[in-house]
């Protein structure tokens, strides 16, 4: 087990590191080889890029991932954007190709927008077509168009 070199060569055990399983293991290999501090992703990336002051400003948050499930809501700057949004009270519009959101979690500010039309697997995503795509789209404008009005 890696994490048992580390600690025979460091005297570090990272086995029980908050955040260092993530990619693989690096985080706790940086931190145990080279002393580096492990910060939350999502956290970091949505402070850098000034997420959270833009988001007070603005009247509707858009963001989306391939599938809407649960981990989305484990470390993932999407689900930490929904948990913003909810904080301050905005509505998010969630446009994934698939949501296996489970039905326990309830958000009146979520909206997902779902470009799978009702497929059953991620094989069928694939077959979407073009006019499909344009059809969600023009549907996603139209949302747009209407939260300009409530302003």
């Amino acid at each position: 087990m890696f994490s048992g070199a580390l600690f025979q060569t460091t005297g570090k055990d990272i086995s029980y590191l908050k955040g260092g399983g993530a990619a693989g293991g690096i985080a706790a290999s940086f931190n145990a080889l080279f002393n580096s501090n492990i910060k939350e992703g999502a956290e970091y990336i949505l402070q850098l890029s000034d997420f959270y002051n833009e988001a007070e400003k603005c009247s509707a948050i858009f963001t989306g991932e391939g599938i809407l499930d649960d981990t989305s809501f484990s470390g993932k700057v999407t689900g930490e954007i929904i948990k913003f949004a909810e904080k301050i009270n905005k509505p998010v519009f969630f446009i994934c190709a698939k949501s296996n959101l489970s039905p326990n979690y309830k958000s009146s500010k979520l909206n997902i927008i779902e470009l799978n039309c009702g497929f059953d697997d991620n094989e069928d995503i694939n077959t979407l077509t073009y006019s499909e795509i344009v059809r969600r789209t023009q549907e996603t404008e139209m949302l747009i168009k209407e939260l300009n009005n409530l302003k």
